[in-house]
């Protein structure tokens, strides 16, 4: 379908994937400290003796990995939403909407 039968443009948005990308590096940096930190701490506390309270030490190497596995997911998932969408953009026309991505382009009525 020609964009000439949706009427006159009336905006165009493009997608921020600078954003995801900042984001995607924030999460996977606090997943390297999380889980380099978090899996020291494991191994040293697991060895020893503690009593089970809880000002347990182990509790916070459990976070931290926690914490770790988390935004190393997140990170992943970003970053390649990032790359897969470069290039992604809307146009509105006054009939529907044109979606951009890569080469490809959609016409939504």
């Amino acid at each position: 379908m020609e964009t000439e039968q949706l009427g006159k443009r009336v905006a165009e948005h493009q997608t921020d994937n600078f954003r995801r990308r900042r984001t995607a590096i924030g999460c996977l940096v606090v997943a390297a400290i999380g889980l380099g930190a978090g899996v020291p701490l494991s191994i040293a506390y697991f060895t020893a003796s503690w009593e089970p309270t809880s000002a347990d030490p182990r509790f916070w190497s459990g976070g931290l990995i926690g914490l770790g596995v988390l935004s190393l997911i997140v990170g992943v998932l970003l970053l390649a939403k990032a790359v897969r969408t470069k290039g992604e953009g809307f146009e509105v026309y006054e009939q529907g909407i044109v979606y951009h991505i890569a080469d490809t382009v959609s016409v939504i009525r």
